[in-house]
Order: structure tokens, then sequence, then C-alpha cells
């Protein structure tokens, strides 16, 4: 077989494996993400988010707090891990993900009994690992 040939048969089937693996680390990282946040864990979850990460929170009136670093993230983290209550339980659901060019978004939605938002995740790859890069708090995020 021609070796251009075979190069044009391989090269689509690359592609595709390698689709499917990005979302797939993708929504793997949801899963880390998800555990940690339930289970109150700071570490693993500041693990799931790159260094330069942002967080913005949507306000209906239209004055968003943005959060940039993972350090503004941390601290933010902590002090809603402090004022939960620890009997309420928090669930976490997968509504949606898809791949938009280089990143992988996803909606997740959390709730905790009469309380429900979305979280909109957008993930990358730096050097073969995904992360969270930007995460969008709000009601319709």
């Amino acid at each position: 077989m021609n070796l251009n040939l075979k190069w044009k048969f391989l090269i689509p089937i690359i592609l595709i494996l390698t689709s499917c693996m990005t979302m797939s680390d993708a929504e793997t990282i949801v899963g880390d993400w998800s555990e940690a946040l339930v289970n109150g864990d700071i570490d693993s979850l500041m693990d799931t988010y790159w260094d330069d990460a942002v967080m913005v929170f949507k306000n209906p009136k239209g004055d968003d707090t943005q959060l940039i670093g993972a350090e503004a993230i941390k601290n933010s983290q902590l002090n809603w891990f402090q004022s939960r209550q620890e009997n309420i339980a928090l669930t976490v659901e997968l509504m949606e993900s898809e791949e938009q060019g280089d990143s992988i978004i996803c909606k997740v939605l959390l709730s905790a009994e009469e309380l429900e938002f979305v979280n909109t995740l957008e993930m990358v790859s730096r050097d073969g690992k995904w992360k969270i890069q930007r995460q969008i708090v709000g009601v319709d995020s």
C-alpha cells in the first residue's frame, strides 16, 4: 500500500480516537470536581483547576463577580464549604457536554434542598492534561 494512501486512512481514525478520549477526559474531570465538591475536599477540588483559572458568578442585575486565579477560587470555595450546613445533601448532575474548538464545555446542575444552580465548566488541555480554565456560576450560566 502506498504510504501516502495509508496515512489518508489512518489520520481520520486517529482524529476520531483523540476526540473520543478528549470528551472522556473532560467528563472525568467533571466527576472528580463533583466528588470533591460533594465531599468538601478543597485540595481535590483545586486539583481540577488550572492555576490561572477564572470563576464568574453571574448576577441577574448584571454586576457579575469574577475571581481570577486558583488562590481566589480556593478562598471562595473554602467560604462556601464552611457556610454549608453539614446535613444538606448536595447533588451534582452532568447536563450536557460538547467540544468547542480546543476546549470542552460542560453544564452541570448543582442541587441542595430548595437551591438549584447551573455551573458551566470550560476545560482545556495543556501538555496532555485536562483541567478547568473557566467556570461560570449562575441560574442560567
